[in-house]
């Protein structure tokens, strides 16, 4: 554990993960296209003695698509999902890795809100979130098997938070976003203490 606290190093991480998710959204719409497929499938990727043929993987997305796009459907789902999950297990570690990164953000309501989000994912229960009609948070998990819903502990302070508390995100960017606005005004406030 590194006892760094909010660097330039550090905020290029928040950023790196931003887009490295935003790129999942991008390669998913490349795919959509058979053109592109066509230019993929004359690739290969090797590393060491291993190499994998490109055409494999357009086979499988052309072959996804014959089932009334219902697959295809799937396996983008599947590969977002594995993205969602990166995304917010390495933005909770990232916070967690350093003593005094994880000191002053340790008690806020949006890393509550991220660390059991991140509990959630990476121990393979699906997170729901949802707003019902009275504008108050509902987080709970969904897992997906056999529908067992765990409602989180909604209360911070021993009072409900409400969806303004949490930040009024509804995606996963605009809760990476968010974030980066937080690690920003963390940096400032590190870097003008009077102010």
């Amino acid at each position: 554990m590194t006892e760094k606290g909010f660097t330039l190093d550090f905020y290029s991480q928040i950023l790196n993960l931003k887009n490295s998710y935003l790129l999942s959204f991008a390669t998913v719409d490349l795919i959509s296209h058979d053109d592109i497929l066509s230019i993929l499938e004359k690739d290969t990727f090797a590393t060491g003695t291993y190499k994998f043929e490109f055409k494999d993987i357009s086979d499988l997305v052309r072959n996804s698509k014959h089932n009334n796009n219902e697959d295809f459907r799937i396996l983008i789902w599947e590969y977002l999902m594995f993205s969602t999950r990166a995304l917010f297990i390495n933005l909770y570690e990232a916070f967690k890795a350093d003593k005094k990164r994880f000191a002053i953000v340790k008690d806020t309501d949006w890393f509550v809100f991220l660390a059991n989000i991140r509990h959630s994912l990476a121990h393979g229960i699906d997170a729901i979130w949802n707003i019902n009609d009275f504008g108050k948070s509902e987080i709970f998990y969904l897992r997906s098997f056999d529908n067992l819903k765990i409602s989180i502990d909604k209360n911070w302070n021993h009072t409900l938070m409400t969806f303004d508390q949490i930040g009024g995100w509804g995606t996963p960017i605009d809760f990476i976003v968010f974030i980066e606005g937080e690690v920003k005004k963390i940096m400032n406030m590190q870097s003008n203490p009077e102010a």
